[in-house]
């Protein structure tokens, strides 16, 4: 094995390492909080809002005092839903679909959403920002039913079933949150997770750079029947089970 590989190797142990102690402090640690999972429909705010969510819960937990460390402990990703355990006061985010949520009374769901023209322009402009393995690895996550080259002519990374499905769900309590309108209910956060959300401030999206007219166009044509029926949801609602 050359000098690389020994390098990799060795950097990947380390990774199983921190790996194994952080699931073990998270099992030992115990907490009055249960898990929470964030899902969206993909680049629709779920890392701001887990983001916000993780540091109120390291907050309430008393970890922040460890510093970046405490948050770590308090934020995690579950990618595949199905026979994943939950440990409680830890935030996971995930791009699932809602069939794969657990059954669970010690799980609390929050799903992000917006307008499904955004989002899809997000990840195309998301191939020249992040590369094609991010697009790839976007794709896994989100079970898309098409390749990328279909985004802007069809509904590939399935936006309407992930909002259907999330929205109909009745497994565990939902907080179903519009991105845009996120700023206006962090009280409503804070009440449905138990302890103070401070999300931070609001920034512009970033521009959509090297996305043709005629791109966009296609796109706003495509999804303007999903936009609309989006449009008239709810923008902060709890559903499912008594939250």
């Amino acid at each position: 094995m050359g000098q690389s590989g020994q390098v990799g190797g060795r950097l990947g142990v380390l990774s199983r390492m921190r790996r194994e102690l952080k699931i073990a402090l998270q099992s030992n640690l115990g907490s009055e909080y249960p898990a929470i999972i964030v899902g969206s429909m993909g680049r629709s705010g779920s890392s701001l809002v887990c983001n916000a969510l993780s540091r109120g819960m390291a907050r309430a937990r008393k970890l922040h005092l460890f510093g970046r460390y405490g948050q770590s402990l308090c934020r995690d990703s579950a990618w595949n839903l199905v026979d994943r355990s939950f440990r409680p006061g830890v935030v996971y985010k995930t791009h699932s679909l809602a069939e794969e949520l657990p059954n669970s009374a010690d799980v609390r769901a929050v799903f992000v959403f917006g307008p499904a023209s955004e989002a899809a322009l997000s990840v195309l402009s998301c191939r020249d920002r992040y590369g094609l393995a991010w697009i790839e690895e976007h794709f896994k996550h989100l079970r898309a039913c098409g390749p990328f080259e279909d985004l802007a002519r069809r509904d590939v990374l399935r936006f309407e079933e992930q909002i259907d499905g999330w929205l109909a769900q009745k497994k565990v309590p939902l907080l179903a949150l519009h991105y845009e309108h996120l700023w206006e209910h962090e009280e409503e956060i804070s009440d449905y997770v138990g302890f103070p959300v401070r999300l931070p401030a609001r920034r512009n999206r970033e521009s959509r750079q090297r996305i043709s007219d005629d791109v966009a166009c296609q796109v706003a044509a495509t999804y303007s029947a999903l936009d609309a029926k989006i449009a008239g949801l709810s923008v902060c609602s709890v559903r499912g089970r008594e939250a």
